[in-house]
């Protein structure tokens, strides 16, 4: 759980997020769990928070996405 929770804390500071391979199985869980969703740029595959993942990071984190 707790890279579960790493995970979600990068993808809450950053705009899209594009994770070491060796990291897709969390964020891959953050998006089975509604926190965090698939996002493409050009013809990369990244990773962007959602508004379920926005309020679940804000309450346990207490900042603004930056």
């Amino acid at each position: 759980m707790n890279n579960l929770m790493d995970a979600l804390y990068q993808v809450f500071t950053s705009t899209i997020l594009f994770p070491a391979s060796d990291c897709e199985e969390q964020f891959r869980a953050l998006c089975i769990s509604g926190l965090a969703e698939h996002i493409a740029q050009g013809h990369a595959l990244g990773y962007r928070i959602t508004p379920r993942g926005y309020a679940e990071a804000t309450a346990r984190w207490g900042h603004e996405q930056r």
